[in-house]
């Protein structure tokens, strides 16, 4: 995926060709992207904070952690050389905290946030770490899928655009996007599943399961199982073949394989356009700025409808901001939609 970009001129517009990073160096793999999380009682996150804000500061690391009383959550990207002062750093604080760890030839966020708050969308201090699902490991949760018991519902709570790049096979699509949404559907889900039931959770890095399992047993569903360290985990075992597709994140590769090797193999491509149906992996934030939603879209179609998610979208007065001199847009702050994104709109500030 990351490689050198190829572009051809079409009429007013440069048509994608090829959507492919440039390498930001001539070695492979010279970053590491962390993702990683851990329920643990911290007496003062204030301070902490500031401590692992100058910490990771020295050694590069950009990316976003978060941190309160009942633990921390993050997501980094720092040179490979630093890696393991880095964790042995973290794991100071939060002792067994599980790491998950892909390779990377660039940096994948442009800064580095560390703050005292939630640590997801929903997730406060409030929150009773002890009311979660079960953990499974890669391998129980492979059998319980061979089993296929016509009683297990496989639900995904990640986004719907997610799911359309990868998921479990027979898991049911996410019809939701926000925590909010997850409450209203809660409701609908616990009148249309049985409680006794047996239901399989999963989501990226495992975070968002340990928020939404707790839900779904306030709702009296008791049999709930969450996949251990979510899909990232699954993906370094060796057998994935309950699995489709490739994978979503949320830096600036949006879209790795499985197991986040971007320079090795890739699964078969299940996404499809949007617009035309073709199948392609390439993900976008719609660029009319009252919207901003994540689709799939093939670079023919991307150009024609203006890097926006709908037809609605495209023809909106509020398509691409319109700069009033060349130094007015800072493109660093669209790391995280994707070289391609970012080449769509200096094309878009260029005319």
């Amino acid at each position: 995926m990351f490689g050198i970009i190829l572009r051809r001129k079409c009429s007013e517009y440069f048509q994608p060709f090829i959507w492919n990073r440039e390498f930001c160096s001539v070695q492979r793999n010279n970053f590491a992207v962390a993702a990683f999380y851990k329920f643990r009682k911290t007496e003062n996150p204030d301070q902490l904070a500031q401590k692992i804000r100058e910490k990771m500061g020295t050694m590069e690391v950009k990316g976003r952690i978060y941190l309160n009383q009942i633990g921390i959550n993050g997501q980094m990207c720092l040179p490979s050389e630093h890696l393991d002062e880095a964790l042995d750093y973290l794991h100071h604080a939060y002792p067994d905290m599980d790491m998950k760890i892909h390779r990377s030839d660039f940096q994948v966020f442009n800064r580095l946030r560390v703050r005292h708050g939630k640590l997801l969308e929903g997730l406060d201090e409030s929150f009773d770490s002890s009311s979660v699902g079960q953990h499974v490991s890669a391998a129980e949760w492979n059998q319980m899928l061979e089993e296929n018991n016509e009683d297990t519902v496989i639900l995904d709570v990640r986004n719907d655009y997610e799911w359309e790049v990868g998921h479990f096979k027979d898991s049911r699509q996410p019809t939701f996007r926000t925590f909010a949404e997850f409450i209203k559907y809660s409701e609908k889900f616990s009148k249309e599943v049985e409680k006794d039931q047996r239901i399989l959770m999963y989501c990226t890095g495992g975070i968002r399961c340990e928020l939404y399992s707790s839900i779904l047993k306030r709702k009296g569903f008791q049999d709930v199982y969450q996949l251990n360290g979510g899909i990232l985990k699954y993906g370094f075992q060796p057998d994935t073949s309950h699995w489709q597709g490739n994978l979503f994140v949320f830096d600036d590769r949006l879209v790795v394989p499985l197991d986040g090797d971007t320079n090795g193999d890739w699964s078969e491509t299940i996404s499809e356009c949007r617009y035309c149906g073709v199948k392609c992996n390439t993900c976008y934030n719609c660029a009319s700025f009252h919207c901003n939603k994540i689709f799939i879209c093939c670079a023919k179609c991307v150009v024609k409808y203006k890097a926006c998610c709908s037809v609605e979208c495209s023809q909106s007065e509020n398509t691409f901001f319109k700069q009033r001199n060349p130094s007015q847009i800072n493109l660093d702050k669209y790391v995280g939609c994707g070289d391609h994104f970012r080449e769509i709109l200096k094309k878009d500030f260029s005319d």
